[in-house]
């Protein structure tokens, strides 16, 4: 997880599969990291492993936030495209869903990429 918040993608790609399904005390996972620094290769790779987790405290978040929300609400969109099969339906703490936080996403995320990750969940056909 630190080698991916350090940005160390060679070192993180090692780790990936030792330090798979572990949490951290705020309940992110490698993934979660990779989400955040949107890095899309390590998202790819983790994705299948990992989706599923919830993490249990960001400033900005409800709990049993998962990492497509993370994406969203980033407006991380290719992070969003390569999570919204395994994690589409999974809602946080509070009853909201990850189609939520695409339109509610970040003040920083460009109008644009909000309007891109709401096509996303448009588009999206749930299993």
């Amino acid at each position: 997880m630190h080698a991916i918040e350090q940005k160390r993608t060679f070192c993180a790609r090692i780790l990936a599969t030792a330090e798979t399904r572990i949490q951290d005390r705020n309940g992110f996972t490698a993934l979660m990291y990779a989400v955040v620094a949107g890095n899309h290769n390590l998202v790819s790779l983790l994705a299948e492993e990992e989706a599923g987790f919830v993490g249990r405290w960001h400033e900005f978040l409800p709990s049993k936030f998962t990492a497509l929300i993370l994406a969203c609400y980033y407006g991380r969109l290719k992070a969003a495209a390569i999570l919204l099969p395994f994690e589409g339906g999974i809602k946080d703490s509070v009853g909201r869903d990850p189609r939520y936080y695409a339109q509610n996403c970040n003040s920083r995320v460009p109008v644009q990429v909000r309007a891109s990750l709401m096509d996303l969940f448009n588009d999206y056909k749930y299993k």
